[in-house]
């Protein structure tokens, strides 16, 4: 697929204004009834069957919150649509660093580097390009599926929870 990401086994691709970002694009019915088709990390043999479930639930949570997104433009990414002043964008920024945090943070015990290691903007927005935050929550994805797929379900996390959700500080 010449031009066309792919994340999560779903043909993502689109532009919002005038910057490339990942979108699920193709049928919304697909991508919330077909979850198998969109995992990264494939189950390993050694995955238990609650396991194998909750990597299908996660990610056709992840492709919902995707797909809900997908077609708006720059602009309405980054415009505030609650009183708190939360932004589409700024959510999908969230998701990642929750994704982050839970999965490498808490579970690893290790967290691999943000791509914006000094980022003291406000967490319910954005200012990041588009691209590169959707990229970011891909990426994160990704990473806790690998950490789902190697970890059995009733280990005990190895971080400690209550610190910086970002990962750092602790």
């Amino acid at each position: 697929m010449s031009g066309a990401a792919v994340w999560a086994g779903t043909a993502c691709s689109g532009r919002v204004g005038g910057e490339s970002r990942r979108s699920c694009g193709g049928s919304r019915v697909r991508a919330l009834t077909a979850p198998h088709e969109r995992m990264t990390v494939a189950p390993t043999r050694t995955m238990t069957a609650e396991a194998v479930a909750l990597q299908h639930y996660l990610d056709a949570q992840r492709a919902s919150a995707l797909a809900i997104l997908d077609g708006l433009t720059d602009e309405q990414l980054r415009t505030p649509v609650l009183a708190s002043g939360w932004t589409p964008l700024g959510l999908i920024k969230h998701l990642g660093y929750a994704e982050r945090y839970w999965f490498q943070t808490m579970f690893s015990g290790t967290a691999v580097e943000v791509p914006w290691p000094d980022d003291d903007e406000d967490r319910m927005t954005s200012a990041h390009p588009v691209a590169e935050v959707f990229a970011f929550y891909g990426e994160q994805c990704e990473r806790g599926n690998a950490v789902l797929a190697a970890t059995p379900l009733d280990a005990k996390p190895v971080g400690c929870h209550g610190g910086d959700p970002r990962g750092r500080g602790f």
